[in-house]
């Protein structure tokens, strides 16, 4: 699973996208293993894009002069922001450890 999120990191061929990636790679290959199947992984990967889209979206629109490459390293966001992702990742993992018990 470690081998399948660094590829899945090393794929996305940018540093920051790939660190984020090997964690998100991390999180589905775990909610593949724990749920026994693919679609699930695959609803949660639909989703992450589509929140990046909207978000770069949502960027770009407000910030037109700054490429999606700029935008993507300049988001800074609050520390707070992450402190709250990490929680809601811990949850999700809880959550899916939880109701897969065996």
């Amino acid at each position: 699973m470690v081998v399948t999120a660094l590829f899945f990191g090393v794929i996305h061929l940018d540093i920051v996208q790939g660190v984020l990636a090997f964690v998100i790679g991390l999180y589905l290959g775990y909610l593949t293993v724990r749920s026994g199947s693919i679609f699930p992984a695959i609803v949660a990967h639909g989703v992450n894009n589509l929140w990046a889209t909207v978000e770069s979206s949502l960027w770009q629109a407000a910030n037109p002069q700054m490429s999606p490459k700029d935008i993507l390293l300049s988001a800074g966001y609050p520390w707070w922001a992450y402190v709250l992702a990490g929680l809601v990742l811990i949850g999700a993992i809880y959550n899916i450890h939880r109701v897969t018990r065996d």
